[in-house]
C-alpha cells in the first residue's frame, strides 16, 4: 500500500497522536495530509498569551471557511504570571475575561472542552453565554472564577452532555450548585477549596451523580462539617433536603427539580416503584474509583471506614490531614482491592505497624505519608542512606520499588542501621539536630519580625501547604502510574 492509498480513517487516528509541531510539518507533505492536519490543528489550539489570543480572534473572524466549528479543546493557562522577561510578564498579567470570552464562544459551536486556569475576571455574564453557543460541551475547568448560582443554573440546564466539571475554588456559589446538573452524566466532579459546600445540599445532590468516577474535595474544610459530609457520602439511607437557600431563584428551581421528580415517579407503576426505593444503588456513589478529601483531623475512622465499605472500586484514595488510626488502614485492607494509589499525609494517628500491614496485604503502588511522624528507620527493609538515618529524616512517600521491598522482606525484620549506632554516635548527632533546630527556629522568627506575619493568617498558610503537597504528590503519580 502507497501513502495515497491510506484510508481517511487512519490518516486522521494517526495525525491525533502528533504534537502540534509535528502536525504542522504534516502540512507540506501533500494535500490528503493537508486538509486532514489542518482539521487536526484546529481542534486543540494553543494560544500562549493575550496578544496571541486577539490574532487568533481575528483569524476565525476574517477566514473564508467555519474553522472554529474544528474546535473542539481550548485551553487557556495565562493570566496573572509572575517571572520572566518584562514582556512575557505583561503579555502573563492579562487575564482572560468576560469580553474574550464572548468574543471566543460564537465561533466555537463544538466545542467539547472549555478550560481557563485563572479564571478571576470570568463572571455570570459570560458563563451563562455558553449554553447559547457550546451545547455540546463536556469538559468545564474553572479555577476562582466569579460566578454565582445564576451561572451554574444555566450550565446545568442547557450543557447536557457535561462530563467533568472543576469549580477550582469559585467562592461565589452556593450549596445548591450542584442541582442543576441532575441530569448531567458527570464522571469527574471538582469542588477544591469551595467553602460552601454543606451536608445538606451538596452531599445530598452529589448522591445524584450514579456515573461519578472522580471525587474532589481538597481544601474545602469547614471543621465538624467534614466528618457528617463524609457519612452522608457513605450512608445507604437516602437524605432529606431540608435547607433553606437565601437565594430566592435557587430555591425556586429546587422545588421545580423534586417536583417534577415526585411528579415523574408518579406515573412508574407499584413494582417499579418498589424497585426505586429498594435500591441501595440509588443513594450511593456506585462507580466511585477516585475520592480526595482533606479533613481538619475532624474525619474520624468512623466516618471513614464506612465510606471505604461501601465504595469497593476506588483506585485512587485521598484522606489528608484527617483523624483516621490504623483501624482505618485495616478497613482499607479488607475493603478495597483494587486499590493501588493512598495519600493520608498530615494523619498523625497512624503508626509505623498499621502502614506496614497496609503495605504487605494490598496492591499499593504508591503511599504518600507526609508529616505523619513516620521515621525512615521505623522502615529497615528499605535501604535508606546513613545521613537520612542520622537525621531521624520523616517518610514523605513510598514509590512502587521501596513499597516492593516493604513487601516482600521476609521476617524477622533487619535491624535498622540507626539501632546499630553507639552511643555517642547517637548523642552526638542529636546535638547537632538540636543545634540545627534552634538555628532555624531563629531565622524563622527573624523572618516572621521582618515580614509582621498575621497569626490569624496561619490557618491559610496550612491550608496552602497541604493543597502544595497535594499536587505535588499527584505530579509523582502521574509520573509513575498514568
Amino acid at each position: 500500500m502507497k501513502l495515497r492509498d491510506l484510508p481517511p480513517e487512519i490518516l486522521s487516528l494517526t495525525l491525533q497522536t502528533l504534537q502540534q509541531p509535528d502536525l504542522y510539518q504534516c502540512i507540506f507533505v501533500n494535500q490528503r495530509f493537508n486538509a486532514a492536519a489542518i482539521q487536526h490543528l484546529w481542534r486543540t489550539p494553543v494560544v500562549h498569551n493575550h496578544q496571541r489570543f486577539k490574532l487568533f480572534i481575528k483569524c476565525l473572524r476574517s477566514s473564508k471557511k467555519p474553522v472554529g466549528s474544528w474546535i473542539r479543546h481550548f485551553r487557556i493557562a495565562w493570566g496573572g504570571g509572575v517571572g520572566g522577561t518584562h514582556e512575557h510578564q505583561q503579555q502573563q498579567d492579562y487575564f482572560f475575561d468576560d469580553d474574550d470570552c464572548l468574543l471566543l464562544l460564537p465561533h466555537v459551536p463544538q466545542l467539547e472542552e472549555f478550560a481557563v486556569q485563572n479564571s478571576d475576571r470570568l463572571t455570570d455574564k459570560s458563563i451563562c453565554m455558553i449554553p447559547a453557543y457550546c451545547q455540546q460541551l463536556e469538559i468545564l475547568y474553572l479555577k476562582r472564577a466569579n460566578i454565582t448560582y445564576r451561572s451554574a443554573h444555566h450550565l446545568g440546564r442547557g450543557c447536557k452532555q457535561l462530563r467533568k466539571l472543576t469549580f477550582d475554588h469559585c467562592l461565589k456559589l452556593q450549596p445548591m450548585a450542584l442541582l442543576p446538573f441532575a441530569d448531567c452524566p458527570l464522571e469527574y466532579l471538582d469542588l477544591s477549596g469551595c467553602k460552601w459546600i454543606n451536608v445538606e445540599d451538596t452531599a445530598y445532590d452529589i448522591r445524584m451523580f450514579k456515573r461519578l468516577r472522580h471525587l474532589d474535595i481538597i481544601c474545602s474544610d469547614k471543621t465538624t462539617m467534614m466528618n457528617e459530609f463524609l457519612l452522608a457520602l457513605a450512608s445507604k439511607r437516602p437524605l432529606s433536603s431540608s435547607s433553606s437557600p437565601s437565594d430566592n431563584n435557587a430555591y425556586t428551581y429546587h422545588n421545580h427539580h423534586h417536583y417534577y421528580y415526585r411528579h415523574h415517579h408518579s406515573t412508574m407503576n407499584t413494582n417499579d416503584m418498589l424497585m426505586v426505593h429498594n435500591s441501595e444503588d440509588l443513594v450511593v456513589v456506585p462507580e466511585l474509583e477516585s475520592f480526595s478529601m482533606t479533613g481538619c483531623s475532624e474525619i474520624g475512622d468512623m466516618a471513614a471506614i464506612q465510606f471505604i465499605e461501601t465504595h469497593p472500586y476506588l483506585g485512587y484514595l485521598t484522606l489528608m490531614a484527617c483523624g483516621i488510626t490504623d483501624a482505618t488502614l485495616d478497613a482499607i485492607q479488607r475493603h478495597l482491592p483494587q486499590l493501588v494509589y493512598l495519600d493520608i499525609s498530615f494523619c498523625q494517628s497512624v503508626s509505623m505497624g498499621g502502614v506496614r500491614r497496609l503495605i504487605r496485604g494490598s496492591k499499593l503502588q504508591m503511599i504518600g505519608l507526609k508529616a505523619c511522624g513516620l521515621r525512615k528507620f521505623q522502615f529497615p527493609e528499605v535501604p535508606w542512606s546513613r545521613s537520612e538515618l542520622f537525621r531521624q529524616t520523616q517518610v514523605d512517600i513510598f514509590n512502587e520499588t521501596e513499597i516492593d521491598l516493604i513487601r516482600t522482606y521476609p521476617d524477622p525484620l533487619p535491624e535498622s542501621l540507626f539501632f546499630q549506632l553507639s552511643e555517642e554516635e547517637i548523642r552526638a548527632q542529636q546535638q547537632e539536630q538540636e543545634q540545627q533546630q534552634n538555628d532555624n527556629n531563629d531565622e524563622q522568627n527573624e523572618h516572621e519580625q521582618m515580614m509582621q506575619i498575621d497569626p490569624m493568617g496561619m490557618e491559610d498558610t496550612n491550608e496552602e501547604q497541604v493543597a502544595a503537597v497535594y499536587a505535588l504528590i499527584h505530579q509523582s503519580l502521574e509520573a509513575n502510574l498514568l
